[in-house]
């Protein structure tokens, strides 16, 4: 009696699991990165402090400064202090990026609603060591044109949309006295 019971939850036990997934991050273009970071640039590591209190500490909490050398998007002074957290590897892998000193690295960031600099996506983000880069230096010059060209197309689209209204009213008032200038000289002819 036991020996079925045991084939029986032996199989449904193989018939009924589903199969594991490690965790997995998809990779963003270098489209998607740029167009969704505030500030895209190549900049070298000068300082790396953790930060707060003990455990902020534990966590891996750092403020690092960039010195800037290449700038393809966003304005920043020559230096850029980020907020970012040290991997942490565990067994689910390693989460966050470490910025080493002296270290030269792509970094895509976004400015936080207080001011502050983060990378964009720490974990699954293109942030890199600059020796890492070679497709996104390639193509960042062309994104970066682009993205330009767009933002000039938009700004230009809504300039006329804005203008649009005080046009119309200046012509439908020149328009009106028109007419009403004909109106008046037609008018005094006839008497």
């Amino acid at each position: 009696m036991k020996k079925p019971i045991l084939i029986i939850t032996l199989l449904t036990g193989l018939l009924i699991t589903t199969t594991a997934e490690a965790f997995d991050c998809d990779t963003p273009t270098i489209q998607e990165a740029f167009d969704a970071a505030d500030l895209v640039a190549v900049g070298t590591v000068i300082t790396k402090e953790y930060q707060g209190s003990e455990t902020e500490k534990k966590d891996n909490l750092a403020v690092v400064t960039l010195k800037l050398t290449q700038t393809w998007k966003g304005s920043a002074t020559d230096n850029l202090t980020i907020d970012t957290y040290d991997a942490r590897c565990g067994l689910l892998g390693c989460l966050g990026k470490t910025l080493k000193l002296d270290q030269e690295y792509l970094v895509y960031a976004e400015k936080t609603t207080d001011g502050r600099w983060e990378l964009s996506d720490a974990l699954c983000g293109r942030t890199r060591e600059l020796a890492q880069a070679d497709e996104d230096i390639e193509n960042l010059d062309t994104v970066a044109r682009e993205a330009t060209i767009e933002t000039f197309k938009l700004s230009l689209y809504n300039r006329i949309i804005l203008l649009l209204p005080v046009h119309l009213f200046a012509v439908a008032a020149i328009l009106v006295i028109t007419i009403l200038l004909l109106y008046i000289i037609i008018r005094t002819r006839k008497k």
